[in-house]
């Protein structure tokens, strides 16, 4: 467009019948680029922010027969399941429930996703993949069968660290291996339950008269005190245990823990 400099070197605007010109093509104006803020997206009051995958956590049982598997079923009772569980995952946790009626004499395991509480109303929720493991008893008065149970049980725990290693992911993430054992104590071994007292010994005293013949009089005296009162006993726990808590330490996080607890006594506590 040509301008026109007057005679005071100031730029002013042609002739109108030079805009107006049918001769001159027109062209549309250049479309601004858009900006996000320019479309902003609808916000839901009601909406809840996505949930975060935080990777999983594997958690197995281990000791004698004192209600491992009965803890991993009110675990399983208590906790928040996600909505975004597989068919697969509610299949294996409703054959794990099943099967938690019964004497465990296999390892089973089952692993589904759940919803962990957040730490604030404005956290968003966060989702994890919980693999329970369930182990036979192993029960340290059959030295031969609780060895055979506890080699099964570490063959458990190197496999699936074998599994981490194949997969590059699980290796970094550290979703493959067990991360904590725990191991339940049966409070008998460690504080023998009070036992009463037998009957105290009688002990005859002959009672002398001068109308009859000397009687047997029976005389009650203090009972003894047995060894194994739990007042008295110190709390140990057996070597065997010992061997097995050490022998599972050298490849998994082992959390030993007094079972039934609820049912001891005030003495055996204070012991």
């Amino acid at each position: 467009m040509p301008s026109i400099l007057d005679s005071g070197n100031r730029l002013s605007l042609p002739h109108p019948h030079l805009l107006d010109d049918p001769l001159r093509p027109s062209f549309p104006p250049a479309p601004r680029p858009s900006r996000a803020s320019d479309h902003p997206m609808p916000i839901d009051a009601h909406s809840h922010p996505p949930h975060i995958a935080v990777g999983g956590y594997n958690l197995m049982v281990a000791g004698q027969r004192t209600g491992k598997t009965s803890f991993l079923r009110l675990l399983l009772d208590t906790s928040n399941i996600s909505c975004a569980a597989t068919k697969d995952q509610l299949a294996s946790v409703a054959k794990f429930v099943q099967g938690c009626s019964g004497h465990t004499s296999h390892i089973r395991h089952a692993s589904v996703n759940v919803d962990l509480e957040p730490d604030s109303s404005s956290s968003p929720p966060q989702t994890i993949s919980m693999t329970l493991v369930d182990t036979p008893s192993l029960d340290s008065a059959d030295e031969s069968a609780s060895d055979i149970t506890l080699h099964e049980i570490l063959r458990h725990v190197d496999s699936r660290y074998a599994e981490g290693l194949d997969d590059e992911r699980r290796a970094q993430t550290g979703d493959s291996h067990i991360h904590l054992c725990i191991y339940f104590l049966d409070p008998d071994t460690i504080v023998p339950p009070s036992m009463s007292a037998p009957p105290p010994p009688l002990v005859n005293r002959p009672r002398a008269s001068s109308f009859t013949r000397s009687e047997p009089e029976p005389v009650i005296l203090e009972p003894p005190v047995p060894s194994h009162h739990p007042v008295l006993s110190r709390p140990t726990l057996p070597p065997q245990e010992v061997n097995i808590i050490r022998r599972l330490s050298s490849r998994v996080n082992v959390l030993p823990v007094i079972a039934c607890a609820d049912t001891l006594t005030n003495d055996r506590l204070a012991a």
